[in-house]
């Protein structure tokens, strides 16, 4: 068993006696300190408040929260509102360690201590920060998976999301110590975010690729699960460890029943009471180290059933380091070598859980028996108060993919593979090939007389002609030039294929919808006779019945789903973008709609031209749908979430779900095409936009 560090602050702070603070005389003024975590649903940071609010009761404290739930603005006026009410000291959970600097700002422009809980913040004006050793915990891992493995296997990695200095703490202490055994190899690694589906899907491709992987580190204990059940599927069981991370009651229980080889267990509750302690020595004049960290304990099937201690008391802790001399009293009961129950972190059983009373836990195992599982053991998961995207908006310049989609031709021939295509990879999605959660961009390249042979699939998709000029698709039997800025469409189940008919190398843009469409299981495919000549002899066909505006031919062929208009060329869109007035968000946009109907082109496909003025950035603005966009013509910067992108022609650029977005011209008007799944949406009534 492995009991493991914990600093002496954390134990000298834990119990009211040692603090010598009691509950205030009558008439006396009140102590109010005030809360803001990073999420209000999360059952880890409702076990921590649960801490917070006992030992402040404890002390005699009054708590005042304020909800930031994943908003950097909400918490950042809900710091500023703490600090008008006048509070003496407040303990935050920041939500980004840069984006809610200002609130830190406002506490120390105040002279009011902000002390950090779990997780920290760059800013200077952070009074203590109250962490576990993330460096420390990746070695500990580590350390604990070589001496399983013997030294010796392939190991893949698993990490949280992209820039979160937390998991790139734990990743650089796992790294650290697996650089010390040369008969171990890393060999596999991404960043992704903190969910089951990302478990399974990530150790499902590794280990395809991998057969003979012995272990897979993950940041969480939610990648963990969907992990191992990607091990359990491939008759991996025993032979690939999976190790988690934070001890949830899931993870615990898949410990217990050997399907986990091992979990981190933190403890929120006494995590939120040490928060308070800190912040009463430091009330009381103690100056104390500016970090402070909470315990970790390594749980694995050696001391899951432990009924006391997990394999006896931890090691004597080591002088605690302060900046005074003054000194904290530490009580008899508080002695790391007191008996069972003396000790804050002695036992799991007392400590709270993060979901349910520990009492419920054999009943919850027994529910999972009978594949059940209980509402109040998830329902957090299920509910969540509003979206949460898993990926960070990204960018991909013209300048970096053009050299590679060149490169391409002479790589492989067009005759061996289907498309040759490069498809933007969002590497938050890890070897997930997508680009936002439901959408895919990618960019193809044809020299001279090749054939992208025919196909046909469930997903819809369009092309958006770049460099394309020479270059026609033949859609159900249609003949479809395409010249610059032309949109063309390839409905779902359509047959399709494309050729170049010039004189030099074509490249256009695409987009698809086949994320979303895996992500529910309906996807076909079938492929075409590449050899089959008559597919390529058609004419223009029924295309030519629908290329006037506002003119309907008789007995033309038309569905209320998909538009019966494939080809949207782009002079018509310039010509209209020019004429076109600006909207309330600030910038002239057309929608392309199907001229039947007048609605979305495709039932799962939205499509947007858009022209930005000159020195008119546009609204903030975010949706429950995807963005893709493409830079037709200009040069501009955009705003989305923390990021800030410069742009200019043929860069792409994403605008996740549920993130705010703002955009401006620069150096003269700009356009943008941009592809969402805002229909799919509006089919769902999911469809809800805000504008700032």
């Amino acid at each position: 068993m492995l009991r493991l560090r914990m600093t002496a602050f954390a134990a000298a702070l834990m119990l009211p006696a040692a603090l010598a603070l009691t509950a205030p005389a009558t008439g006396q003024h009140k102590t109010t300190i005030g809360v803001s975590l990073a999420q209000d649903d999360n059952p880890f940071y409702i076990a921590m408040l649960r801490g917070i609010r006992a030992r402040a009761q404890e002390l005699g404290w009054e708590v005042a929260t304020v909800s930031a739930n994943e908003d950097k603005l909400k918490q950042i006026n809900g710091v500023q509102d703490l600090v008008a009410r006048g509070v003496q000291g407040i303990l935050i959970s920041p939500i980004d360690a840069v984006g809610v600097n200002a609130a830190y700002d406002a506490a120390a422009a105040a002279k009011i201590p902000i002390v950090s809980v779990a997780r920290g913040s760059a800013s200077p004006n952070q009074t203590i920060h109250v962490a576990m050793d993330e460096k420390q915990i990746g070695r500990d891992i580590a350390e604990w998976t070589a001496r399983k493995l013997g030294g010796k296997g392939k190991v893949a990695l698993l990490m949280g999301p992209s820039g979160a200095p937390t998991f790139k703490n734990l990743g650089d202490g796992y790294s650290e110590v697996m650089a010390k055994y040369p008969g171990i190899e890393i060999v596999f690694r991404a960043d992704g975010p903190l969910t089951r589906e990302r478990g399974v899907k990530q150790a499902e491709d590794v280990l395809v690729a991998h057969p003979d992987l012995a272990a897979i580190y993950t940041a969480n204990d939610d990648v963990a699960l969907g992990a191992m059940q990607a091990v359990n599927a491939a008759n991996r069981k025993g032979k690939t460890l999976v190790t988690g991370m934070n001890g949830v009651p899931p993870a615990l229980r898949a410990v217990k029943e050997d399907n986990l080889a091992m979990t981190v267990e933190l403890n929120p509750v006494e995590w939120g009471r040490l928060g308070v302690d800190v912040l009463a020595a430091f009330l009381k004049g103690d100056k104390v180290e500016p970090r402070v960290f909470i315990k970790h304990v390594i749980i694995d099937s050696g001391n899951i059933d432990a009924p006391g201690p997990r394999g006896g008391p931890p090691p004597p802790p080591p002088p605690f380091r302060r900046l005074s001399s003054r000194k904290i009293p530490l009580t008899p009961t508080l002695s790391p070598q007191a008996g069972r129950g003396s000790a804050p972190f002695a036992r799991r059983d007392q400590m709270a859980d993060t979901v349910m009373a520990r009492q419920g836990s054999a009943f919850v195992s027994e529910l999972e028996s009978k594949n059940l599982h209980p509402l109040w053991d998830r329902y957090q998961r299920i509910t969540p108060i509003k979206p949460r995207p898993p990926d960070a908006p990204f960018i991909w310049r013209w300048r970096d993919v053009e050299p590679l989609l060149q490169r391409s031709v002479g790589e492989v021939s067009i005759n061996d593979i289907e498309r040759r295509a490069l498809i933007m990879a969002h590497p938050a999605f890890g070897a997930e090939t997508t680009t936002t959660s439901t959408l895919l961009a990618a960019f193809t390249v044809l020299d001279p007389g090749e054939r992208a042979r025919p196909h046909r699939h469930t997903g819809a998709a369009i092309r958006f002609a770049t460099r394309a000029d020479g270059a026609v698709t033949i859609v159900n039997g249609r003949r479809c030039e395409m010249k610059a800025g032309d949109l063309i469409l390839t409905p779902p189940m359509v047959w399709h294929g494309h050729i170049n008919e010039s004189d030099h190398r074509i490249i256009w843009f695409d987009a698809a919808n086949m994320p979303l469409i895996r992500a529910v299981d309906a996807h076909f495919f079938e492929p075409g006779d590449p050899r089959n000549n008559e597919f390529w002899q058609v004419d223009q066909g029924e295309e030519a019945l629908w290329t006037e505006a506002g003119l309907r031919a008789e007995g033309a062929t038309a569905s209320a789903a998909n538009s019966p208009k494939y080809r949207y060329p782009g002079d018509a869109t310039r010509r209209l973008l020019a004429a076109a007035p600006a909207g309330a968000d600030g910038m002239r946009a057309i929608r392309y709609v199907n001229p039947a109907t007048g609605g979305a082109v495709m039932p799962t496909l939205d499509c947007y031209a858009v022209r930005l003025s000159r020195g008119t950035p546009t609204r903030k603005k975010r949706t429950t749908y995807n963005v893709v966009c493409l830079v037709v013509a200009g040069e501009g910067r955009s705003h989305i979430g923390e990021e800030t992108f410069e742009w200019s022609q043929h860069d792409v650029f994403t605008i996740p779900h549920w993130t705010f977005a703002r955009h401006e011209a620069r150096g003269g008007d700009a356009d943008l095409f941009m592809v969402t799944d805002k229909s799919a949406f509006e089919r769902l009534d999911l469809v809800r936009e805000e504008m700032e």
